[in-house]
C-alpha cells in the first residue's frame, strides 16, 4: 500500500508524468485574457476602418477638387488628414502594448475622429455638405466598443457637432457650369448624399461583420475553456478519491498483509488466536468495503454548481466525526456572533479530510480547527502539533511526496475552484497551521 501511495503522489506531482498538474493552474484569469484578446481584435478592426476612412476622404477631396473643379481649402484638409494618419499610427502601436487604459484611449480617438470630421465638413459647406451622415459611424463604433456612459459621451459629441454645423460652415464656390444650372447643382448634392450613404453603410457593415467574427471566436475560446475547467474538476475529484484511497485503505490493508505474512512465515496460530486474527481480518475487509462504497457514493455526487450553503462549524464537525484517523480533533468557533454560510461541497469536505490525514501522517497527536471571520471571508484554521512544513513548501516550491505534499496540492486546487485560497505557516510552538479562505455566500 505504501507503494500505491507513493505512486499516487508521484503521479500528482511529477509534471513530466502528469501534465494535468500544469493544466490545473487554469483560473478565471484565462477567461479575462480571452475577453481582452477579443477587445484588442475589435480595436484592430477600428484601426483598419479608420485607414479606409482616411483613404476615402483623401479620394473624395481629390475628386471634388480636381475632377469637379470645386474650390476647397486643400492645405488645411491635407494637414488634418496627415494628423489623422499620425493618430492612427499611434493607435496601431498601442495595440501592441495593451493595458487597462484601452477604453479611455478609444474615447480619445473617437473624439479626435468627431472633431476631424467636424472640421472637414466646416471647410466644405457645413450643414449643407451631404456627407454629414458620416457622424453615425462614430456612434456605431462607440456603441460596440465602449461602456454605456462613454458611448453616450461620443453620441452627444456627434449630435453637438451636427447642430453646430447647421449654422456654421464655409460656403463652397461652385463652378459656373454648376451654379447657372440649378438642377445640376441639386443633382450633385443628391449624388453626394448617395455616396455618403454608400460609404457609411459599407464601413458599418464591414465593422459589424468583423465584430461578429471576433465575438464568435471569443465565445468559442470561452466554451473550450469552460470545457477544460469541467475536465479539470473531474481530474481533481479523481485525485481526491485517489488520495483518500491511499490514506483510508492503508491501515486495514497493512493489517491484512501483516497477518497473512505471519501465517505464511510462521504457520497457522492456535485456534483461539486464529479466531481473533480472522475477526481482525474481517473487520479490516469491512472497513475497506465501507471506504470504497463511500468513495463511489462521493464520486457520483453532483458537481460544484449543485453545492449547498452550510455553517462552517457544523461542516467541520461533520467531517471530523466521519474521519477515522484516530487523532482527536478539537473544534472552536472564534466568530464574535452568528457567522456566515459557506459553500459546502464534496471538494471542501475531502479537502478537510486530507488536511486531517496529513496532520496524522506528520506525527500530530492533536488537531485543532478554529473558525473565524475576516471581512467578507470565513477562515477555517487547521492546527496540529506535528513536524510542520518543510521550508520549500512554505516558499511555494513544487511539493514533494511526503506527509503534506499530496493533501496540500488537492486542497489548494479544490479551494481555487470554490473561489477561495490557502495559506500555510509553521507554528512557533511547533506544528503546522493551514488556513482555508472561503467566501461567504450568506449571513446568519
Amino acid at each position: 500500500m505504501r507503494q500505491i501511495a507513493l505512486w499516487t503522489r508521484k503521479a500528482l506531482f511529477d509534471t513530466k508524468e502528469a501534465p494535468f498538474v500544469q493544466e490545473l493552474a487554469m483560473t478565471d484569469t484565462q477567461a479575462q485574457t480571452i475577453r481582452q484578446r477579443a477587445e484588442v481584435m475589435n480595436l484592430r478592426l477600428l484601426v483598419w476602418m479608420r485607414w479606409f476612412a482616411i483613404a476615402g476622404m483623401t479620394i473624395a477631396v481629390t475628386f471634388v477638387h480636381a475632377a469637379l473643379q470645386i474650390t476647397l481649402p486643400i492645405w488645411p484638409i491635407a494637414g488634418l488628414l496627415v494628423f489623422l494618419v499620425a493618430v492612427n499610427l499611434v493607435a496601431a502601436w498601442r495595440l501592441r502594448r495593451p493595458g487597462g487604459a484601452l477604453s479611455r484611449a478609444v474615447v480619445a480617438d473617437l473624439m479626435v475622429d468627431v472633431g476631424a470630421l467636424t472640421l472637414i465638413l466646416y471647410w466644405t459647406g457645413g450643414g449643407t455638405n451631404p456627407f454629414n451622415g458620416l457622424f453615425i459611424l462614430q456612434a456605431i463604433v462607440a456603441a460596440f466598443l465602449l461602456p454605456p456612459i462613454q458611448a453616450g459621451v461620443i453620441f452627444i459629441a456627434t449630435v453637438v457637432a451636427q447642430l453646430w454645423l447647421l449654422n456654421n460652415g464655409l460656403p463652397i464656390d461652385l463652378p459656373m457650369h454648376h451654379s447657372h444650372a440649378g438642377p445640376s447643382a441639386f443633382d450633385l448634392h443628391l449624388q453626394g448624399m448617395f455616396l455618403s450613404f454608400f460609404f457609411s453603410a459599407a464601413l458599418a457593415v464591414l465593422f459589424i461583420l468583423g465584430i461578429k467574427d471576433n465575438l464568435a471566436s471569443r465565445d468559442a475560446r470561452l466554451e473550450r475553456l469552460a470545457r477544460q475547467i469541467e475536465e479539470e474538476k473531474v481530474v481533481l475529484r479523481l485525485g481526491l478519491m485517489a488520495g483518500t484511497a491511499a490514506h483510508d485503505l492503508g491501515t486495514p490493508l497493512s493489517s491484512l498483509a501483516v497477518i497473512l505474512d505471519d501465517w505464511v512465515d510462521l504457520g497457522l496460530p492456535p485456534p483461539d488466536r486464529q479466531m481473533r486474527q480472522i475477526a481482525a481480518m474481517q473487520t479490516a475487509v469491512a472497513t475497506c468495503r465501507e471506504r470504497i462504497s463511500h468513495m463511489l457514493t462521493v464520486g457520483g455526487r453532483p458537481r460544484l454548481d449543485e453545492a449547498h450553503g452550510a455553517d462552517p462549524v457544523a461542516l467541520v464537525r461533520e467531517v471530523a466525526e466521519d474521519w477515522a484517523g484516530g487523532t482527536p480533533v478539537t473544534i472552536r468557533d472564534d466568530r464574535p456572533g452568528p457567522g456566515g454560510v459557506v459553500l459546502a461541497d464534496v471538494l471542501l469536505t475531502r479537502a478537510l479530510a486530507n488536511l486531517f490525514d496529513n496532520a496524522r501522517e506528520a506525527g500530530a497527536k492533536a488537531i485543532t480547527v478554529a473558525v473565524r471571520d475576516a471581512g467578507a471571508q470565513t477562515l477555517i484554521v487547521v492546527q496540529d502539533d506535528g513536524c510542520g512544513f518543510p521550508q520549500a513548501i512554505l516558499q511555494g516550491a513544487e511539493p514533494e511526496p511526503g506527509p503534506h505534499g499530496l493533501g496540500l496540492f488537492l486542497v489548494r486546487s479544490a479551494l481555487r475552484r470554490m473561489g477561495g485560497g490557502l495559506s500555510l505557516a509553521n507554528r512557533p510552538e511547533g506544528g503546522a497551521e493551514v488556513t482555508l479562505h472561503l467566501p461567504r455566500i450568506a449571513h446568519g
